[in-house]
């Protein structure tokens, strides 16, 4: 049987290319139709952040035209369902929340409710136990609060009280807090906001400003050791009040709203989104977007992969940011054993975070169970329907395949996979930064050349189904 001719990875792309049609915007935002009556009721100043690990989000507290709040509600990506309306840490506003990703537990930390207070709070998922630890920031609020996966600990910034703003940083370990003293650091500020990039693993704090006072525009980063001031070529105008939360699923840190010169005669709303990637800020182009650009909750939902916002003060409006063109990777097959030691060889993304095939980045291919001294090789291609004339998925049996062992997408490239720790092997695919890639498919398989002396010669993983997407 003559098989087709096979292509370099930069010729597989450019065939590619070649299916490529026009694509409208990226990303935009979209409101969920949710009737008020099971909405929660108008706020500024909640707290929207992950909870343990049913990819739900939950939202605590904040300020009414009217009161102080005390309620918790749980979102689940489609509905919204009341857990306590009157929670054990009280009615407060401007107080920090944070998810740790360890134990699945909500840390929170002050605010304020007619004074400013500086009390410490778990919640494990049922019950909120208040923590009384040896050492404490003091009372504050318009703080913000975010967990560092990689050290472990709650990093906490800023905020203010009767005396003025704050410029000092404190951590959490789970037992008690510690200042940690930078001379080089943020300027005091409140109603600013931060982040945790969980891709470059970094703490991100841009805007805020000075109680009745400066303004600011400023990007900082913080990782553990140093804060670090970042000069990007574009940037947000300076603004307070705004949201920001980081979007795992494209790796960026997306900021809506504020306000320039909240609480003035001179406040005019900032219905902005932007993006940080680590290097520059970039302005998205959107359609609409949350009716109230001030004090929003805003938080990144790990079940749906969607960044969700509880629109501020006078609305129940909920909202997702959509992107139009995500990167996908899918099963489509199961694979066979391997002859040599009866284990199917599987072949996944790396669990890398956020590596899926982006243009623009390398997307990187794993294959686990490779039986030992086999040859694994990836197999990309632009099609599972037919391969030499003949329709897919194909038996391997007569080309030395072992039992239930099959071709499931036409090859058009077939490198090597590079060999690593623990039976593994991986293959990286640089994906142009080419626009018109985008939306499109790949489809990949492993395949492993037997050692010597096993039964049959050849061994194939389950096939891929890649859409190529755009952060």
């Amino acid at each position: 049987m003559t098989q087709p001719r096979q292509l370099a990875i930069p010729a597989l792309i450019g065939s590619v290319l070649a299916l490529a049609t026009a694509l409208p915007g990226q990303v935009d935002w979209v409101q969920i139709p949710i009737p008020p009556a099971q909405s929660p009721p108008p706020r500024n100043s909640g707290k929207l952040v992950p909870a343990g690990r049913c990819g739900c989000l939950i939202l605590y507290g904040g300020w009414s035209n009217t009161q102080n709040l005390t309620d918790m509600w749980r979102f689940d990506g489609v509905t919204w369902s009341l857990i306590d309306s009157n929670a054990p840490p009280g009615m407060r506003w401007g107080h920090g929340m944070s998810h740790d990703l360890r134990t699945g537990e909500l840390l929170l930390f002050g605010g304020a409710r007619g004074f400013y207070i500086n009390d410490t709070w778990k919640w494990d998922g049922t019950t909120w136990t208040e923590l009384r630890p040896v050492h404490s920031p003091p009372p504050r609020a318009s703080v913000e609060l975010v967990y560092d996966e990689a050290r472990g600990v709650h990093v906490l910034f800023g905020g203010d009280d009767f005396g003025g703003s704050h410029d000092e940083t404190w951590e959490w370990d789970g037992q008690d807090w510690t200042h940690r003293a930078f001379t080089i650091r943020p300027a005091a500020r409140r109603e600013f906001e931060m982040v945790y990039d969980r891709g470059r693993q970094v703490t991100v704090l841009f805007g805020g400003q000075q109680q009745h006072g400066t303004l600011f525009g400023d990007t900082w980063e913080y990782d553990g050791i140093a804060w670090t001031q970042r000069f990007p070529t574009n940037s947000p105008a300076p603004r307070s009040t705004h949201a920001m939360v980081y979007d795992e699923a494209r790796g960026r840190v997306v900021l809506y709203g504020g306000y320039h010169d909240p609480w003035t005669a001179n406040s005019s709303p900032l219905p902005e989104t932007w993006e940080w990637d680590g290097i520059d800020w970039v302005q998205r182009s959107t359609s609409a977007g949350p009716a109230t650009p001030f004090q929003q909750s805003i938080g990144y939902a790990p079940g749906s992969g969607l960044t969700v916002a509880f629109s501020g003060a006078t609305t129940t409006e909920t909202w997702f940011l959509f992107n139009r063109h995500p990167a996908t990777a899918s099963r489509m097959s199961s694979g066979c054993a391997s002859a040599s030691t009866g284990v199917t060889p599987s072949l996944d993304p790396a669990s890398t975070l956020g590596n899926l095939p982006w243009i623009g980045d390398t997307f990187t291919l794993e294959m686990s169970d490779v039986p030992p001294g086999g040859r694994p090789i990836a197999m990309l291609g632009t099609t599972d329907r037919s391969w030499a004339g003949r329709p897919l998925p194909l038996s391997l049996t007569l080309f030395g395949g072992g039992p239930g062992c099959t071709l499931d997408i036409a090859p058009a490239a077939t490198p090597a996979m590079t060999p690593g720790p623990g039976n593994t092997a991986r293959f990286d695919l640089p994906i142009p930064n080419v626009r018109a890639l985008v939306g499109l498919n790949l489809y990949g398989q492993g395949a492993v050349l037997e050692p010597a002396g096993s039964s049959s010669v050849l061994t194939t993983t389950n096939a891929l189904l890649l859409q190529i997407g755009s952060r």
